[in-house]
């Protein structure tokens, strides 16, 4: 999503727009707050709604702004609408690191979530090398020259990609609120300084008594 909208955004707004790059570059940075602005307010209220609900309703409404991303021909319209795209890609990310958190294993918390993260940076890496690949070969005539088609190949892209991350969360589990700090610690022995054994179908995570003082804090 972010690779996507985000690295040949200021290519397309000059090649196939036909902005300069000073306006181009204005454009990016509008994006761009969008971007922060979305994650930091959908990563707040994913705590109230769910994260898989606001990854689920961001793709959604993310997907019905593409229209607004690359249709219109005044900077304004275009810009506008790529502040709106980007607070909805930066609305669904934002919310990932602490679903992968909540996700991970709570023995591999700390390298699960990073691990997921840099995979998906590696299969992600070719996307801006695939949308210029792509769109050479769809000319558009933007005063009066041929052009690579930057909008619609990033459009068909980012469709895609909106609708792959929907199904793939609906699919998933909620674990908001997942409680890290009452597992044990990978390799940790029991009372009985044994490792526990876990029978068949008995879940990873085993509870652990919280210090006398934690309990009369709370």
């Amino acid at each position: 999503m972010s690779h996507t909208s985000q690295d040949m955004y200021p290519t397309y707004m000059q090649q196939t727009k036909g902005f300069s790059s000073k306006m181009a570059s204005k454009a990016t940075m509008i994006a761009k707050t969008g971007a922060v602005v979305g994650g930091t307010f959908c990563g707040y209220y994913s705590q109230f709604f769910g994260r898989r609900a606001t990854i689920i309703v961001a793709c959604t409404l993310g997907a019905s702004l593409i229209p607004l991303w690359v249709l219109p021909t005044s900077w304004g319209t275009l810009t506008a609408g790529a502040f709106l795209l980007q607070f909805m890609v930066q609305g669904a990310w934002g919310v990932v690191p602490i679903h992968l958190n909540e996700l991970a294993p709570p023995q591999f918390r700390s390298s699960f979530p990073g691990i997921c993260y840099q995979l998906g940076n590696m299969i992600s890496a070719p996307a801006a090398q695939l949308s210029s690949t792509i769109s050479e070969n769809l000319d558009i005539v933007v005063n009066g020259e041929h052009r690579p088609n930057y909008g619609i190949t990033q459009a068909a892209m980012m469709s895609v990609i909106f609708v792959l991350l929907l199904v793939w969360t609906a699919c998933g589990n909620e674990q908001k609120g997942s409680h890290f700090e009452l597992a044990r610690a990978a390799g940790d022995l029991g009372s009985d300084g044994k490792a526990k054994q876990l029978e068949a179908g008995e879940p990873d995570v085993e509870l652990v008594e919280r210090p006398a003082a934690a309990k009369e804090a709370k």
